[in-house]
């Protein structure tokens, strides 16, 4: 079957499609497309959907010894319930707020982190802990590793030390989300402190903002966000996690 160009956008957002350039391939025993070929200066290129680079993505990153988990310990011992890419797509297609656009015009995207934080499934991928999150959110939510014993990465923020004074430096979330925040403190705790207090009004900021296309859970969880209970729970995911070889 022939479809149009805009397929590539309105794919990931389960939108209809009009008749031109591009040709969908989709398994026998399924429904839900898995790439398609779409003509560019008289050439047939086949790409995958984004959906089921998603599926091989997750599924990289349940694989044990797999390079995902080599880059990324957290996601050793991830597991995922779902048997099939058919049931993962069919799952995400009827998830709430699956064709939402942010206001950058950005799909939003799948996470298994907050629904994971919720049921204390830090590690499965499932119908109970994948959800819809706009960018903005799943950046905010973003941690990396602690890089040692006195200095802290935080969730989309990072304390650092020049001089004997600590430099906190983070997105400004509830402005256009590109303009950096800088605030200078004399101690480490005090820019922690800072941090942490910032970190509950830009969560709050992001739930008022995205009421009304984000799950209750979700909102629930924004307002009642502890940057330490996050960044413990999310350094818990790292810590004596050795990749299979």
């Amino acid at each position: 079957m022939i479809y149009s160009e805009k397929v590539l956008s309105t794919l990931w957002r389960g939108q209809p499609v009009d008749n031109d350039l591009v040709v969908l391939y989709v398994p026998r025993e399924g429904f839900f497309p898995t790439s398609y070929t779409v003509m560019i200066d008289g050439k047939r290129c086949r790409r995958s959907t984004k959906l089921y680079n998603c599926w091989t993505n997750m599924s990289q990153r349940c694989l044990d010894g797999s390079q995902q988990q080599q880059k990324i310990k957290s996601y050793v011992g991830c597991t995922s319930n779902f048997k099939s890419y058919q049931e993962f797509a069919e799952f995400c297609y009827n998830l709430p707020n699956f064709t939402c656009l942010d206001d950058k015009g950005n799909p939003y995207e799948i996470d298994k982190d907050v629904k994971g934080f919720l049921t204390k499934q830090p590690s499965l991928y499932s119908k109970e802990t994948l959800c819809m999150l706009p960018k903005d959110i799943n950046c905010f939510l973003t941690c990396v590793q602690k890089h040692n014993e006195k200095l802290t990465r935080s969730t989309k923020g990072v304390i650092q030390e020049y001089g004997g004074k600590y430099n906190v430096r983070t997105q400004d979330v509830c402005g256009d989300g590109e303009r950096k925040i800088m605030q200078y403190c004399s101690s480490y705790q005090e820019s922690y402190n800072y941090l942490r207090n910032l970190k509950k009004k830009q969560a709050s900021f992001l739930a008022e903002k995205y009421k009304s296309s984000i799950e209750q859970c979700v909102i629930d969880f924004l307002n009642n966000f502890d940057l330490d209970v996050w960044e413990k729970w999310t350094y818990e995911k790292w810590e004596n996690k050795e990749v299979k070889k």
